[in-house]
């Protein structure tokens, strides 16, 4: 498996990204491309790439054998490359070449491949951004002339010569001005773009630029898919995400070629909005491999088509709560079971009884014998399986994808009004990782997990389950868990959860009726006078040998909440998040964190500010992180005089003062590298001298900036990112005059759109490639 990282932060297509891979390491010529250059201006790839060997689809095949063992043995691939480890995760491109056993003794390779990205766009640093750019520029690959303010917008070829004021909106309202060049735009992303009231834009974008491959319209105010649609018969990638598309458009789309149709919505929106309807000739575009938010029609005829998509990886599909839906789809699935890895089922309820009600309330009794012997062929690639909505069936369905279930590790359940014994059924598959409950997922008033269930559960999500109030993990139960979350929900008691060995996340988000963490050794010590007064206080203790590896706590209080951490409890434990702290009452013991070093506050509470940064190991915090927290200027001498500081980010309404400055004196944060300020308030910066003498970069988000003064101060300073529109002369001038070559890096900050019509060119892009051509608003 290949393993490389990626981190970024200016926006680069993922064509781009290839070129440094296969250029960066070639400096060796002039124009500053040496190693030097490379070494600054490096980038980490991040990807997995998965080579299959075996089974009725192999993506690694032995051509060549060698004379003797298998020194000499050639295998050719063309591999998934994927985000994370898993095969279902999202794919991000394939790896096409070769592998050689180049060695006598050692198992050895020697490996030769081309790794072309195809997730759409990627995001590097500046300095990656202008070495590619320079490279490209000197190989001869990219028409690198376009604007700066079109940014990561590379030209393959294509002369397309776009100035900084030419949106996105414009480009495309005159298309028949670059006719010539359009047969080379392969990929056009237009996320977020507001001007597709005017109908005739998405139709032009068809009848002219007919070798797309790739089009999104993500988040668009696009509400029609015209015919012409058909005439990009190249199209592969069709996103239409997060818009309110008419449903019915989507029925007569034919395209052979088209690998993925993503619709839906990407948030946890308990509604079936923004889906749309299974093409009626789904079975020809026998290339699919994902099919994602599609509703089946009333009669579900276009279901059977499903069953010809042999690539078909990932299906969410909408289907009424009638038997022959059920049937349909079952037996798709049945034939589809070495090559479904990821499946979401989303069952409306029929307003007719007679339709959505089986025989046999909580069975599939009614299915035809012929099928019910096919539904025999149960998955057993299936990873992830999704089931939302109220049907009696839901044992039954369960029952189906859960028996044998041998490689599935995620399960989530909405709606499915599960009872302890249900939820039960699959608590002892060995690969599952993940189980998310989502609202009236499960009813009973207590969820218990019982001692040896969910032995390998390492993620338990918990959102707006309303109709539970005690959760209790008994001794032995979920040894493996290393993440909980419980968001919105009714629940007031955790019990056990203490215990666990191998949590180290634990979010409490929203929970309105939260009131006591709860060891079963000590429910009994709480008289009912303590919970009656819990009913308007809450009371989170971390007790004494408890969340041994805890690493994580976030807590966003609902109730007035009191916090305790009584000396040995939660050793390991290095962030803590309070979202809500204008609700936290007290909040004790964090001195007894050895390991705490982390801190990011949300609210105006300067009691607990103070008390919790004065109680929090002075040597040991390291990075604080607040929001709309109103310090004011001495406030923030208690943050200075932390010896290891190296982090500092203030957000909006995190400071005030009335001269709109943020000052830093002498002696003050000794170790500071990194400051991030995105504060209205804050429009003059000022270092005097011996303030902050090891800080290297400053981030700065600005409505208005009058001054940054006394950088020259700053003797280890590196880097400058603005993001805003004025920047003073005199702090143009003390940049160029610094002793220390800086990196200076000026972004404009995204105006919002007063209304559809508005055209903001400062927002737009455009790349084009030879194989990928991105767009975006």
């Amino acid at each position: 498996m290949a393993y490389c990282k990626f981190h970024s932060s200016s926006t680069v297509p993922a064509f781009a990204l290839i070129l440094l891979v296969l250029l960066g390491g070639g400096g060796g010529g002039g124009g500053g491309g040496g190693p030097a250059a490379a070494e600054a201006a490096s980038a980490h790839l991040h990807f997995y790439m998965h080579d299959v060997l075996t089974g009725s689809a192999p993506t690694a095949v032995q051509v060549l054998n060698g004379p003797r063992g298998h020194f000499g043995d050639t295998i050719v691939i063309d591999d998934m490359l994927t985000a994370t480890d898993s095969p279902s995760s999202s794919a991000v491109g394939r790896a096409k070449g070769q592998y050689v056993w180049a060695s006598v003794g050692n198992p050895e390779l020697l490996v030769t491949m081309e790794v072309v990205l195809t997730a759409g766009p990627c995001v590097v640093d500046d300095l990656t951004y202008k070495f590619i750019n320079k490279k490209a520029k000197k190989e001869h690959i990219l028409d690198a002339r376009l604007s700066h303010d079109w940014a990561w917008h590379f030209s393959v070829f294509s002369e397309l010569q776009l100035r900084a004021s030419d949106g996105i909106e414009k480009f495309v309202w005159k298309l028949h001005r670059h006719s010539p060049q359009l047969s080379l735009i392969k990929g056009l992303y237009l996320e977020g773009c507001k001007w597709f009231n005017k109908n005739h834009y998405l139709k032009d974008i068809c009848n002219s630029i007919l070798l797309l491959r790739y089009l999104s319209l993500r988040g668009t105010n696009v509400t029609r898919l015209p015919r012409e649609i058909n005439n990009l018969c190249e199209l592969e990638i069709l996103d239409i995400r997060e818009t309110q598309m008419v449903a019915s458009d989507t029925r007569d789309v034919l395209l052979l070629k088209r690998k993925r149709l993503l619709a839906g919505t990407s948030s946890d929106d308990d509604t079936c909005s923004n889906t749309v309807q299974i093409p009626s000739r789904i079975q020809k575009m026998v290339d699919m491999e994902v099919l994602s938010n599609v509703m089946a029609s009333p009669r579900g005829t276009e279901l059977k088509g499903i069953k010809y998509l042999c690539r078909l990886r990932k299906l969410g599909v909408i289907i009424q709560d009638k038997d022959y839906h059920h049937e349909k789809l079952l037996t798709v699935i049945s034939d589809l079971k070495d090559t479904i890895q990821s499946l979401s089922i989303t069952i409306i309820l029929t307003t007719t009884k007679t339709e959505g009600t089986a025989p046999y309330p909580g069975k599939l009794s009614s299915l035809r014998p012929n099928v019910e012997d096919r539904l025999l062929r149960r998955s057993k690639h299936l990873e992830s399986l999704s089931i939302k909505g109220e049907t009696h069936r839901v044992d039954d369905l369960l029952s189906f994808f859960t028996q044998n279930a041998t490689r599935l590790a995620k399960v989530t359940l909405n709606r499915t009004q599960l009872s302890q014994e249900r939820l039960n059924k699959f608590a002892d598959l060995a690969k599952l990782r993940c189980v998310r409950l989502r609202h009236k997922a499960y009813t009973s008033p207590k969820l218990t997990f019982n001692k040896d269930k969910f032995q390998h559960l390492r993620c338990l999500l918990i959102d707006d389950l309303q109709m539970t109030d005690t959760i209790d993990f008994e001794d032995g139960a979920t040894p493996e868990l290393e993440k909980m979350a419980l968001s919105s929900t009714s629940i007031k008691y955790l019990s056990g959860i203490g215990g666990l060995p191998k949590l180290k996340e634990l979010d409490l988000k929203g929970n309105e009726f939260l009131l006591l963490l709860l060891k079963d050794d000590k429910a009994a010590t709480h008289t009912d006078d303590q919970l009656c007064t819990a009913t308007t206080n809450s009371l989170l203790a971390f007790r004494k040998e408890e969340f041994k590896h805890l690493e994580l706590l976030l807590i966003d209080a609902q109730l007035n909440t009191n916090s305790i951490f009584e000396d040995g409890a939660a050793l390991e434990l290095r962030k803590i998040i309070l979202l809500s702290l204008e609700n936290i009452r007290s909040l004790h013991g964090t001195s007894n964190l050895p390991r705490l070093s982390e801190l990011e506050l949300k609210g105006d509470n300067n009691n607990i500010l103070h008390s919790l940064l004065e109680q929090t190991n002075v040597n040991r915090l390291a990075k604080v992180t607040l929001h709309g927290t109103k310090l004011k200027k001495g406030d923030l001498q208690v943050l200075a005089k932390k010896p290891n500081m190296h982090c500092l980010v203030l957000m909006d309404e995190s400071y005030e003062d009335e001269n709109s400055q943020l000052s830093f004196n002498k002696e003050e944060f000794p170790r500071l590298k990194l400051l991030i300020v995105n504060c209205s308030a804050i429009e003059s910066i000022s270092f005097t001298d011996g303030a902050a003498p090891k800080l290297e970069e400053i981030t700065w988000t600005f409505n208005r900036m009058d001054s940054l003064s006394g950088i020259e101060n700053l003797p280890k300073l590196k880097r400058l990112v603005f993001i805003g529109d004025y920047i003073p002369y005199q702090v143009r001038d003390d940049i160029k005059s610094h002793p220390m070559p800086i990196v200076f890096t000026r972004r404009v900050m995204p105006q919002k759109q007063d209304d559809e019509d508005h055209d903001d060119t400062r927002s737009s892009f455009l790349s084009c490639f030879s194989n990928n051509c991105v767009g975006r608003c």
